[in-house]
């Protein structure tokens, strides 16, 4: 067995990640497998017989897109939290709109 991580587009509510949740499970040769919805991946503990080709079509077939993860940073947003120096903005415009709200 071995493991395999993917990047699932478009999983925004709950009813997304379960109706990903219910695709994984009707696959034989998917032994155990992790949804997360905020981040997007999806981690599969697959047998030798699975069938990437399949998986991908079924997934895409519910209204999602699918890749894999080493794959995922060339065709999609993967990154959906805030880079260092945006942070530290949010953080400076936060500051300055406390203390304008408290004068």
């Amino acid at each position: 067995m071995k493991r395999i991580e993917y990047i699932v587009e478009g999983m925004n509510c709950q009813a997304c990640s379960s109706a990903v949740s219910k695709k994984i499970s009707s696959f034989e040769s998917v032994k155990d497998y992790s949804v997360n919805l905020f981040s997007g991946e999806v981690e599969l503990e697959i047998e030798d017989n699975f069938d990437e080709k399949a998986f991908i079509v079924a997934i895409n077939s519910l209204g999602f897109t699918i890749q894999r993860k080493k794959d995922s940073n060339l065709h999609m947003k993967k990154d959906r939290f805030f880079k260092g120096y945006e942070l530290v903005i949010l953080i400076i415009f936060g500051v300055l709109l406390m203390y304008v709200s408290l004068v």
